[in-house]
Protein backbone atom coordinates (compact mmCIF):
# COMPACT_ATOMS: atom_id res chain seq x y z
CA UNK A 1 0.00 0.00 0.00
CA UNK A 2 2.81 2.35 0.76
CA UNK A 3 3.79 2.47 -3.43
CA UNK A 4 0.27 3.30 -4.62
CA UNK A 5 -0.23 5.58 -1.48
CA UNK A 6 3.11 7.03 -2.36
CA UNK A 7 1.91 7.59 -6.10
CA UNK A 8 -1.58 8.95 -4.91
CA UNK A 9 0.31 12.09 -3.34
CA UNK A 10 2.70 12.25 -5.90
CA UNK A 11 0.30 12.96 -8.81
CA UNK A 12 -1.64 15.17 -6.78
CA UNK A 13 -4.79 13.43 -5.61
CA UNK A 14 -5.04 14.46 -2.04
CA UNK A 15 -6.49 18.03 -1.31
CA UNK A 16 -8.85 19.88 1.24
CA UNK A 17 -5.90 18.64 3.64
CA UNK A 18 -7.37 20.30 7.04
CA UNK A 19 -6.27 19.82 10.81
CA UNK A 20 -8.69 20.58 13.79
CA UNK A 21 -6.86 19.85 17.01
CA UNK A 22 -5.61 16.29 17.00
CA UNK A 23 -7.82 15.12 13.92
CA UNK A 24 -6.42 14.88 10.30
CA UNK A 25 -9.06 15.45 7.26
CA UNK A 26 -8.29 15.05 3.62
CA UNK A 27 -9.85 14.09 0.12
CA UNK A 28 -8.40 11.75 -1.67
CA UNK A 29 -9.04 11.16 -5.36
CA UNK A 30 -9.56 7.27 -6.19
CA UNK A 31 -11.79 5.17 -8.73
CA UNK A 32 -14.77 6.69 -7.41
CA UNK A 33 -16.42 9.83 -9.19
CA UNK A 34 -16.58 11.52 -5.90
CA UNK A 35 -13.03 12.03 -3.43
CA UNK A 36 -12.59 9.37 -0.58
CA UNK A 37 -12.35 11.15 2.98
CA UNK A 38 -10.13 10.32 4.74
CA UNK A 39 -9.62 11.10 8.53
CA UNK A 40 -6.40 10.74 10.76
CA UNK A 41 -6.95 10.93 14.82
CA UNK A 42 -3.49 11.94 16.39
CA UNK A 43 -2.30 11.34 19.71
CA UNK A 44 1.34 12.09 21.61
CA UNK A 45 3.01 12.60 17.96
CA UNK A 46 1.62 9.40 16.53
CA UNK A 47 -1.04 7.92 15.05
CA UNK A 48 -4.30 6.81 16.95
CA UNK A 49 -6.61 6.28 14.73
CA UNK A 50 -7.24 6.17 10.92
CA UNK A 51 -10.12 5.41 8.29
CA UNK A 52 -10.97 6.14 4.84
CA UNK A 53 -14.30 5.98 2.94
CA UNK A 54 -12.88 3.20 0.74
CA UNK A 55 -13.92 -0.16 0.99
CA UNK A 56 -10.29 -1.30 1.75
CA UNK A 57 -10.55 -3.65 4.24
CA UNK A 58 -7.30 -6.47 4.37
CA UNK A 59 -5.60 -4.97 7.43
CA UNK A 60 -3.29 -1.90 8.08
CA UNK A 61 -4.14 2.07 6.02
CA UNK A 62 -5.33 2.03 2.51
CA UNK A 63 -3.46 3.83 -0.20
CA UNK A 64 -5.40 7.01 0.55
CA UNK A 65 -4.71 7.40 4.18
CA UNK A 66 -0.81 6.58 3.51
CA UNK A 67 -1.45 9.87 0.19
CA UNK A 68 -2.63 12.30 3.09
CA UNK A 69 0.54 11.15 5.66
CA UNK A 70 2.70 11.79 3.17
CA UNK A 71 0.91 14.94 1.93
CA UNK A 72 1.49 16.17 5.37
CA UNK A 73 4.44 15.19 6.12
CA UNK A 74 5.86 16.74 3.08
CA UNK A 75 4.54 20.00 3.52
CA UNK A 76 2.61 20.29 7.23
CA UNK A 77 2.30 24.49 5.96
CA UNK A 78 -0.15 23.59 3.59
CA UNK A 79 -2.40 22.22 5.71
CA UNK A 80 -5.45 24.48 6.97
CA UNK A 81 -5.59 24.81 10.91
CA UNK A 82 -8.85 25.41 12.03
CA UNK A 83 -10.57 25.21 15.33
CA UNK A 84 -11.13 21.74 16.75
CA UNK A 85 -15.07 20.73 16.72
CA UNK A 86 -16.73 22.55 19.78
CA UNK A 87 -14.42 24.38 20.84
CA UNK A 88 -15.39 28.12 20.89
Amino acid sequence: MFERGREYWHHGAVSALVRRGDELTAEVEGSESVPYRVTIRLHDGGIAKASCTCPYDWGGCCKHIVATLLAWADDPDAVMERPPCGSS
